[in-house]
């Protein structure tokens, strides 16, 4: 059996780099984890200025000069742990369900519950997963977007939980990228199974295209917040998504089988409700991926999955 320094050598890991929520590796220098309420306008040189509601003096960050990255240095979707022992894995959005609205959204509301702990963690605790409700622009073309705002259920390791302790627990944390730069609000939890949590993104200024991000941990009350001005950025697709990160096998999931996004609301940028159609996205489906689209608006929208499949596929 491999020792621990080798396997995380093996699989790619790097102090510097960390899995994001986002779906992509951020520099260490590039990642801010904040504990209080924060505000970030985006600046005309495509970098951003961060301000703290304690009247802190606010900071300007140019954009990070380290590009965010699809894998870690040294990583490849295939890795020999030891002499003969080759196994596969991914990075990535695994399904979701997706709609776009070229006018843009100005409202996104979701309700859902922390599932189990999932069984598998992956050689040496790298795998983790993220279940999110967000809003990007972009459209809804796959790479296309410039950034992203998400309330997210974070389980493992990532750039916004780095204490390997907390690696086995769930917490909720609302994310934002701007610049290349990511930042995470303050981590609620550790959270049980079957809590309920609250996932909100508001337009409160149309003028000038502020936006809060408000994750609620609904037992406590308490609220992982941030809000951000983007100028003249439009939001225009809304996603409820199954992510994961290093993932070497279908316990990676948890047992529960589904994640069911419930009081699923959607607006304008003048408040007024709206219905766009959802599209369901599998991106991969070695562990029996699907989502279950709603029939009407009342619907809720459910990714499932088989924890107990087989992993013997990785489709990218």
């Amino acid at each position: 059996m491999p020792s621990l320094a080798c396997l995380v050598l093996l699989v790619g890991a790097d102090a510097t780099w960390h899995q994001m929520p986002n779906g992509l590796y951020f520099h260490e220098d590039c990642i801010h984890r904040h504990d209080d309420d924060f505000h970030l306008r985006r600046s005309d040189d495509g970098g951003s200025v961060l301000s703290f509601a304690d009247q802190r003096e606010s900071v300007s960050l140019p954009p990070c000069e380290h590009a965010p990255r699809a894998t870690p240095p040294a990583a490849s979707g295939n890795v020999s742990l030891e002499a003969g022992a080759d196994v596969s894995y991914y990075s990535g959005w695994s399904h979701y369900a997706k709609a776009a609205r070229p006018e843009g959204f100005g409202y996104m509301s979701n309700a859902w519950k922390v599932p189990s702990e999932p069984k598998s963690r992956g050689p040496a605790s790298q795998s983790s997963l993220y279940l999110f409700n967000g809003l990007e622009d972009g459209g809804g073309h796959t790479g296309a977007s410039t950034l992203i705002l998400q309330p997210v259920l974070t389980y493992g390791k990532s750039g916004c939980i780095i204490n390997p302790l907390n690696w086995g627990k769930w917490w909720l944390i609302s994310f934002v990228v701007n610049g290349g730069r990511a930042h995470c609000g303050s981590r609620l939890g550790p959270l049980k199974e079957g809590e309920d949590m609250l996932g909100e993104m508001t337009l409160t200024n149309p003028d000038d295209n502020t936006w809060r991000v408000d994750s609620t941990r609904v037992k406590t009350g308490k609220v992982s917040t941030y809000s951000t001005t983007l100028n003249d950025i439009v939001l225009d697709a809304a996603y409820l998504t199954a992510e994961g990160m290093i993932i070497y096998s279908c316990g990676a999931f948890p047992d529960t089988g589904n994640c069911t996004f419930t009081d699923n609301k959607l607006a304008d940028r003048a408040g007024n409700s709206v219905s766009p159609k959802w599209e369901k996205v599998i991106k991969h489906s070695e562990c029996s991926q699907d989502v279950q689209l709603p029939k009407s608006d009342s619907d809720a929208i459910t990714l499932t999955w088989d924890a107990t499949a087989k992993f013997d596929s990785v489709l990218v």
